[in-house]
Order: C-alpha cells, then sequence, then structure tokens
C-alpha cells in the first residue's frame, strides 16, 4: 500500500510538470496569417468561425437559448461580428469574402427570427427592447462597414437608417439615458452598444445624431458609479440610478463599444477600468469582475471566477486591450486564453474548452478578431515572472520526485 501511495505521488508531480510545461510553451503561441488579396487573414480566426458554423448545423443557438436568457441572440451576433470583421477589407469577387458575407447575412436574419423574437418583449421600444435593437443594428452596421462601398445594397442601406431612427426615438423620448432590455429590467451595456450603432450610422451615411449622442453622454457622465468614478453595471430604468456598480465583465463590452461614440470619454474610462480591473495572477494579466479592493460572487454575466479574475471579463478584456492600443495586456490576455482554454485545431476547425462551451467559443472569436500582428512583434518577453514561478515548481516537483 505504502508503494502503491508512493507511485501515485509521483504520477501526480509529475503531471504537474507536465501541465506547467505545457502551459509554458501555449504561451508562445501566435496565430497563423495568410494574405489574401492583400489582406492578411488570421488563420485561426477562421477555423473558429468554421468550428460555430459546424456548431450553428447542430442547433447550437437554441442550446445557448436553454443555458442564457440572450444565448440564441448573442452567439449568432457575435459570430456574424466576427465575419464581418475577417471580409472588410476584401474585394466583392472574392470567394472568402461571399462566404463571409453570407455568413453574416445569416446571423442577421437569426436575430429576427421568430425563435429570437419570442424571448424578448413585444411592446418595449425601440422594437423587441434595447438589447436586441442594438445588437442587432450594430451587427447590421459592421456588415455595411465590410462591404465596398459600391456593393452596398441600398435596401440595407435604408433599413439600417430606418431602424437607427427608431432607437434615436426611443432615447430621445426617455428621461433616463438608458433603455429597458425587459420590462422593469436596464443595463447601460445594452445601451451602450445601440448608441454605437448610431455613431457608425454617422459615418455611413449622412450624420443625424451628435446632438442626441452628445446629450445620452452628458447624463451617462451624470449617473457614474460614485466608487469608481465608472458606467455602472445595471440601473434602474426610470431614473437611471445606479443598482449595481462597475463590474469587469460590462466593464470589458462596454468599453470596446464607447470608442466608436467618444473617443476622448472612451480613453478616460478605459484607463480607470485598467486601473480598477486589470490584474495579475502568477505573473498573468486577468481582468477581475469587481475592483480591486472588493470581492464578490459568480452569476450569468461574470462566468467563472477563479481567485477574483473574471472569466467573461477578461475573454472580453482581450478585445478592449487591443481597441485601446494595449499590446501587451492584449497579447498576455490572448495567449493566456489559448494555454488555459486548451486551444485545439483539427480538420481547419479550432475550439476552446474541449467544445464544452461553446458561448465561450463565439466571444473568443469575436474578441480575437482585431489584428493585432504587427504590433506584437514589437513586444518583449512579458512571461518571465510566470517562467520563473514554473522553473522554482518544476524544480521543486523534481526533487520531491527523485527524493
Amino acid at each position: 500500500m505504502k508503494y502503491l501511495l508512493k507511485i501515485l505521488g509521483k504520477g501526480s508531480l509529475w503531471c504537474i510538470v507536465i501541465l506547467i510545461v505545457y502551459l509554458n510553451i501555449r504561451l508562445y503561441y501566435k496565430p497563423s496569417y495568410v494574405t489574401v488579396d492583400s489582406k492578411s487573414i488570421n488563420q485561426d480566426v477562421l477555423r473558429q468561425l468554421n468550428y460555430l458554423k459546424l456548431q450553428f448545423s447542430e442547433g447550437l443557438g437554441e442550446k445557448m437559448q436553454e443555458r442564457y436568457p440572450e444565448g440564441f441572440v448573442f452567439v449568432h451576433a457575435l459570430y456574424g461580428l466576427a465575419w464581418a470583421e475577417l471580409i472588410k477589407g476584401l474585394p466583392s469577387q472574392n470567394t472568402l469574402y461571399q462566404d463571409g458575407l453570407k455568413e453574416v447575412e445569416f446571423a442577421q436574419k437569426a436575430l429576427f427570427s421568430a425563435y429570437a423574437l419570442n424571448n424578448f418583449p413585444t411592446n418595449l421600444g425601440p422594437g423587441y427592447g434595447i438589447f436586441h435593437a442594438g445588437w442587432s443594428n450594430y451587427l447590421l452596421a459592421k456588415q455595411l462597414m465590410a462591404m465596398p462601398e459600391e456593393d452596398r445594397d441600398s435596401s440595407l442601406l435604408v433599413e439600417f437608417k430606418t431602424k437607427s431612427d427608431k432607437i434615436a426615438k426611443a432615447f430621445e423620448e426617455d428621461s433616463s439615458p438608458y433603455l429597458e432590455s425587459y420590462r422593469g429590467l436596464a443595463w447601460p451595456a445594452d445601451n451602450m452598444v445601440a448608441m454605437a450603432s448610431l455613431a457608425l450610422h454617422d459615418q455611413l451615411l449622412e450624420p443625424r445624431y451628435d446632438s442626441l449622442k452628445q446629450d445620452w453622454l452628458r447624463n451617462v457622465k451624470e449617473l457614474l458609479d460614485p466608487k469608481t468614478g465608472l458606467i455602472p453595471h445595471e440601473v434602474e430604468p426610470q431614473t437611471g440610478k445606479l443598482m449595481e456598480g462597475a463590474k469587469g465583465s460590462s466593464q470589458s463590452l462596454m468599453n470596446s463599444f464607447l470608442i466608436d461614440i467618444d473617443s476622448t470619454f472612451a480613453v478616460e474610462q478605459f484607463n480607470q477600468y485598467k486601473t480598477l480591473f486589470l490584474d495579475y495572477r502568477f505573473g498573468l494579466p486577468g481582468i477581475r469582475e469587481y475592483p480591486k479592493g472588493t470581492k464578490g460572487k459568480m452569476d450569468i454575466d461574470s462566468g467563472p471566477i477563479l481567485l477574483q479574475i473574471g472569466g467573461s471579463a477578461s475573454v472580453v478584456g482581450l478585445r478592449t486591450m487591443a481597441t485601446y492600443g494595449a499590446t501587451k495586456e492584449a497579447v498576455g490576455l490572448r495567449n493566456s486564453i489559448e494555454a488555459f482554454g486548451v486551444g485545439y485545431n483539427s480538420n481547419q476547425k479550432k475550439q476552446y474548452l474541449f467544445g464544452l462551451e461553446p458561448m465561450a467559443d463565439a466571444f473568443i472569436v469575436w474578441a480575437g478578431s482585431l489584428d493585432i500582428e504587427n504590433e506584437e512583434k514589437q513586444l518583449g518577453n512579458w512571461r518571465w515572472s510566470f517562467q520563473l514561478l514554473s522553473i522554482l515548481i518544476i524544480l521543486f516537483c523534481s526533487a520531491l520526485i527523485w527524493w
């Protein structure tokens, strides 16, 4: 029995050593790129999209709706946005562009399917509440921006203008800057996506919403979380008053969209977010779900929280860091996700977490669709703290194994 326990103990130590070596190798991950019609295409993003495309054929949207209140819309919207990012800049005759545009159209159509709409209120302006209106209109904006200007469908432009006007009217008529996603429930992040879609409208078409945008921003600034100076997580819909303070999951998301609306205010919010939520564990970056100096429990928005580092906050934080040019942090988050998320390639498809959580795959592909290839070349060895700790753990385990 003693001999057996010794074997099991040494086996466990060998597993720890192998895991540490694996993680260190994966932290050197770099996506593979190919040039298609003068555009650099991230092959890993394409493989992730191929994986999700297969999952959609097997009922992914419905499966996600069973797990999350907005799962169907979220997974389709993120999928469509990642495709739009990937094909932007390609000529319309390119095969990848044509295939990608079909997938964006598939995602957009799914958002207005009877199944999707049944999950939202029918009598809440604009349309089906601000969550649905915001994400669907933002996807439509990105779809148009991915298309060469001369190929933009005029009927699609009219549709975008009409939907944008409905969103704008709803904001103008409400006393709070934060419209409801469901009756009696309002989240600033949902409103941020909707207002960002109006900002993109003014880039694509004749500017119409600058005055509305400025009024909205002024009201938002008056209702910041007093403890952090950041936009809160949840508010009282009639007044916009705080119900729950700033959280990493919504901060990562909002900062990714706020820059479309007002770059100056966005940089101010990002810097404060980075100060309060960017943290390090074992030398690797992560985004906290709750501000430094506070703790909290996981919920449907946060995803898993480990040592106060939030799963959702860190994945979306990758996009946030890339958006604001924080390349070192973006690469650190990306490669940590690659290592601890067990990224796996097979048959031109790529998945994470052994395919157990496709919603994570959707967020990872959207978060990673911003290109940081050129900036990454300038980085030094940001992994050194983790490597030093790894060497010490391996030496300790080796000593026990041979003792």
